[in-house]
């Protein structure tokens, strides 16, 4: 019996217990059914039958190997091709039997699951696209606004600080009025030349000759009173010292002669 390498899979990752290959073989032969009890082998103790675990003929319809039409429980096409990979490998049976079975690698149960699958991560991919893209328009649009805000803010600041400054300085400012005829009063009179920088139109107007020659005053020394000088400030002082400082003399030095004993 030639045995591929599909099937060596699929008897691999069956997961199957010894009472699982035997229910997949019982409904391959036609000796099970259900009632409203629950699933029994037919032919076997007569009356109903002997009594097959219900979690077990459950776990096999969910799989895909099993399903269950009115009273008879009929083998499906993975079913088949599991029982023949299972005898023709012949693998061992799983210690303990699972509560939740995994489909036929390759048939058509796992096929179906994978396309079920598809179908709900690409739907889901679509709406988690879609609730992105939409939170991005807000976010873009909320920005957009947020940009014409400032804009308008910074606008009318811009038009607040600059009009209310550039009309301060550069406006053309009223002449004030005169309470007196223009001269500068100072110690020594009335300051000619700037009552001709007055009324002269121009600088330029006011001649040189017309503005008198102002009497070179000398600043005044500042007051300072001399010193008292006592015969300490002399000691400490000499005349003619040039550095002001008392002159220290270093002292001379000796030699003593103590006595050998």
């Amino acid at each position: 019996m030639h045995i591929t390498a599909r099937q060596y899979d699929q008897a691999a990752r069956l997961g199957w217990t010894a009472a699982h290959a035997d229910a997949i073989a019982w409904a391959a032969a036609g000796d099970l059914h259900q009632d409203a009890r629950g699933f029994y082998r037919t032919g076997v103790r007569g009356g109903r039958g002997r009594a097959i675990a219900r979690a077990r003929i459950l776990a096999l319809e969910t799989a895909g190997f099993l399903t269950v039409t009115g009273t008879a429980v009929i083998l499906t096409d993975d079913g088949r091709d599991a029982l023949a990979a299972w005898r023709a490998v012949s693998p061992a049976p799983a210690a303990e039997e699972a509560e939740d079975l995994a489909p036929l690698y390759g048939g058509r149960e796992a096929t179906r699951r994978y396309r079920e699958w598809h179908a709900a991560s690409t739907r889901y991919e679509a709406e988690v696209r879609a609730r992105l893209e939409a939170t991005l328009a807000r976010a873009e649009e909320s920005y957009a606004a947020e940009e014409e805000r400032r804009a308008v803010r910074a606008a009318a600041e811009v038009s607040r600080r600059y009009a209310t400054v550039w009309d301060a300085i550069n406006a053309p400012a009223e002449e004030p009025e005169r309470w007196d005829d223009g001269t500068v009063q100072t110690i020594t009179g009335a300051a000619v030349e700037h009552a001709a920088r007055f009324d002269s139109p121009t600088p330029a107007a006011a001649a040189a000759a017309a503005v008198p020659a102002r009497h070179r005053r000398t600043p005044a020394r500042p007051h300072h009173p001399a010193p008292v000088r006592t015969a300490r400030h002399r000691r400490a002082h000499p005349a003619g010292h040039p550095g002001g400082r008392p002159v220290r003399r270093a002292r001379r030095a000796t030699t003593r002669t103590y006595p050998t004993r």
